[in-house]
């Protein structure tokens, strides 16, 4: 950000439409009054809760609020320097990290998924900059059925497994399709495997760490449908997905694997007939 100029923000879970976007909001600010890392309702209820100076009760509960926030959020902001955001979303829990200072931490159910996007008013002359985006799926985390809230859906079935969980049916696909025939599931749907060289790929399981991490696949198959396991474009051995007696019984089967700090590329391919894959979940 230019040195106390401007203002930005990122959006999550926002929702849209032509030249205009809308809900969730990091916020990022240069300002005297120091409000980096608060969570701003874009085009709805504004200054809400961290810190909520718009739907407060009266201007001392306002007030009150607003120094709660400064408390929490100190000088974490840096003028000039490249900042650190990390926006953690699972159900309606919602955290704000700005250089890993927790400045936000809220649960709200208006929204609970949606595009993200990054903030700029269209100030003449100034440049913003942002670098490093990465996102990562942690997962349904909890009940996520909020039917009052804007541009609802069905709910999702709550996550199965622990770790950093990657939904297969949000994954690339090939000879594979989403889907929802078979009860059990976790998230949105499942990956329907088809026959030999069908494939499930995530393109960005992320690790913290150069090291090995335990990798949990969560399937159901009629019987033995062995496939093989990809990292980083180089095979490193054989998932075995022995029959769990019908499609409506699922399973889980660990793998040991290396992975680089960073994003890594992990694909499952089918030897013969594929099974029906849930997800992944990621274990140091």
């Amino acid at each position: 950000m230019p040195l106390n100029k401007g203002n930005s923000g990122f959006l999550f879970r926002c929702l849209k439409r032509k030249n205009k976007a809308w809900g969730y909001q990091a916020e990022v600010d240069t300002a005297e009054r120091k409000w980096s890392g608060g969570f701003y309702d874009e085009g709805r209820r504004k200054w809400f809760i961290s810190p909520n100076r718009d739907q407060a009760a009266s201007r001392e509960e306002g007030d009150k609020s607003i120094a709660a926030f400064r408390e929490r959020a100190g000088e974490c902001f840096k003028q000039g320097e490249w900042n650190k955001y990390r926006i953690v979303c699972i159900g309606s829990h919602i955290q704000i990290y700005v250089n890993g200072t927790l400045t936000t931490d809220v649960h709200d159910e208006m929204d609970i998924a949606g595009p993200i996007g990054i903030q700029h008013h269209g100030e003449k002359g100034l440049l913003y900059k942002f670098r490093n985006l990465r996102i990562k799926d942690l997962g349904a985390g909890g009940e996520v059925c909020y039917p009052h809230r804007e541009a609802a859906k069905s709910p999702a079935p709550v996550s199965k497994l622990k770790g950093d969980v990657y939904e297969a049916e949000s994954a690339k696909m090939a000879g594979c399709t989403k889907a929802t025939n078979h009860a059990g599931f976790q998230g949105a749907g499942f990956a329907d495997y088809e026959g030999a060289g069908t494939y499930v790929e995530w393109d960005n399981v992320l690790a913290d760490d150069n090291a090995t991490y335990k990798l949990t696949l969560r399937y159901a198959s009629s019987n033995n449908r062995p496939c093989e396991l990809f990292v980083n474009n180089r095979k490193v051995g054989r998932i075995a997905f022995t029959g769990t007696g019908s499609f409506t019984n699922w399973k889980t089967v660990d793998m040991k694997v290396k992975l680089k700090k960073g994003g890594n590329f992990i694909k499952v391919v089918a030897i013969g007939a594929g099974p029906n894959l849930d997800a992944i979940a990621v274990n140091k």
